[in-house]
C-alpha cells in the first residue's frame, strides 16, 4: 500500500504593490495586501523595523546618555582630594573659595537691618569670641588668612556660619548652649574644620556634577511645566540626587566635627566641652519644637545630622581625640580593625602639623 501524497504547505503571500486592492486566494497560496488588517500584521512580522530606522529617535539619545556618564564618572574619578587630617576621598573639580590672604581687605557690606544687631569691636562678647577664634586659627595654621569676625546681637537664634572667603558669623543666642570658652571653641573650630577640608568646594563640585547629570531628564522637567504628566519620568533621578547631594552634606558636616575636636584640642581646650555643647543644644531644640507643636523631621531629609546622632558620636570620638593628640590613654577593648583606623587617622593628623609647622618656618 502505497503512502498518502502530502499536502502542499498553504503559502502566504503580501502583496505590497500599489495596484494591489484585495486579497486573492491561489492554489495552495492565499495572497494578502497591505490594506487588509491582516495583511498589515503579516507585513510587520515578516518585515521588522531595521535597527537604521529605530535608531532616529533611540540610537542618539542612548549614544548621548552613555557617553555623559562616560565622561561624568572620568571627572569624578580623576578630580578627587584627599580631604586634610581624614584622608576621605571627596570629588572637587572646582577650587573657587579660600579665605584672601593676611591684610586683604574684605568688603563686606551689611544691609540696614543688620547693621542694627551689629556688635561693636569692644564689646565684650565680640572680644571674648575674637580671642578663642584667634587661638584656633593659630593652632590649626590659618592665622597667615584673613578672617572676620561678626557678631549679631539676636537672642532668639543659636547659630554660627563661616563663609568660604573668611567671615565668621556668630550669633549671640548661641551663648546660651555655648557658654564656656571650651563649648564656644568647639563651635567655631567646627566652622574653621569646614575651611580647611575645603567643604565649600566639594559642595560646589557635586552640586555642578548633579546639574550635569541630569541633563537627560530636561527635556521631561521643561515639559513638565506645561504638561504635568511628562515630569513623572524625572522624579526618581530627581530624588535619588537630592538624596545623594543630602547625605554628602552629613558627612561634611560629621567630618568637620572631628576636625573641630582636634583643633581645639591642639588650641588647648577641652574636647569633652563638644559634649556638653550638643547637650544643651538638644535640650534647645526639643523645646522650640515643643513650644511650636512641630515635630522635627527625619535625618535623611535635613543637611545636617540630627543633634542627638552628632552627641553620641562626639561622646564617642572624645578619647579617641585625647589618644591622637597625645592627651589621653588608648582605649581598651577596641577591635584591630578600629585600632588600625585610629593610627592611622593619628599619622594624618601628625602628618597635617608637621605642614603646619613648615608653613609657619617658611613665614
Amino acid at each position: 500500500m502505497q503512502n498518502p501524497k502530502p499536502k502542499e504547505p498553504l503559502l502566504l503571500f503580501i502583496d505590497d504593490r500599489p495596484t494591489a486592492k484585495a486579497t486573492t486566494i491561489r492554489p495552495n497560496a492565499i495572497v494578502f495586501t497591505r490594506t487588509d488588517e491582516l495583511g498589515q500584521k503579516l507585513w510587520k512580522i515578516a518585515h521588522p523595523i531595521p535597527w537604521s530606522t529605530k535608531s532616529r529617535w533611540i540610537r542618539w539619545p542612548v549614544y548621548f546618555v552613555v557617553g555623559l556618564y562616560s565622561l561624568l564618572f572620568t571627572l569624578w574619578y580623576f578630580y578627587r582630594e584627599r580631604v586634610p587630617i581624614t584622608g576621605r576621598l571627596q570629588f572637587q573639580i572646582l577650587g573657587l573659595y579660600s579665605p584672601p590672604p593676611k591684610g586683604t581687605p574684605l568688603k563686606i557690606s551689611y544691609d540696614e537691618d543688620v547693621q542694627k544687631v551689629l556688635l561693636a569691636d569692644d564689646d565684650p562678647r565680640m572680644m571674648r569670641v575674637r580671642s578663642i577664634l584667634d587661638r584656633i586659627l593659630s593652632a590649626s595654621g590659618q592665622e597667615h588668612l584673613e578672617w572676620k569676625l561678626t557678631v549679631l546681637d539676636c537672642p532668639d537664634i543659636a547659630n554660627a556660619s563661616i563663609t568660604p572667603f573668611g567671615l565668621v558669623l556668630w550669633y549671640s543666642g548661641l551663648f546660651a548652649a555655648a557658654e564656656t570658652d571650651d563649648e564656644i571653641a568647639a563651635v567655631l573650630s567646627h566652622e574653621v574644620a569646614h575651611v580647611i577640608a575645603h567643604h565649600a568646594d566639594a559642595t560646589s563640585s557635586g552640586q555642578l556634577l548633579g546639574i550635569l547629570a541630569m541633563l537627560p531628564a530636561a527635556p521631561f522637567i521643561l515639559g513638565g511645566m506645561f504638561i504635568q504628566e511628562l515630569i513623572l519620568p524625572a522624579l526618581p533621578p530627581m530624588a535619588i540626587g537630592a538624596m545623594i547631594l543630602l547625605a554628602l552634606s552629613r558627612k561634611r558636616e560629621a567630618e568637620a566635627d572631628k576636625i573641630g575636636m582636634l583643633l581645639m584640642t591642639e588650641a588647648g581646650y577641652e574636647p569633652s566641652a563638644t559634649v556638653t555643647y550638643w547637650r544643651k543644644m538638644e535640650s534647645i531644640e526639643q523645646k522650640w519644637f515643643k513650644d511650636r507643636g512641630r515635630i522635627k523631621g527625619a535625618e535623611y531629609k535635613s543637611t545636617h545630622p540630627h543633634t542627638a546622632s552628632r552627641l553620641s558620636q562626639a561622646a564617642l570620638d572624645v578619647p579617641k581625640i585625647l589618644y591622637m593628640t597625645g592627651k589621653g590613654p588608648l582605649r581598651p577593648g577596641m577591635s584591630p580593625r578600629e585600632l588600625r583606623l585610629l593610627e592611622a587617622s593619628k599619622k594624618r593628623w601628625k602628618s597635617f602639623l608637621e605642614q603646619r609647622s613648615h608653613h609657619d618656618n617658611k613665614k
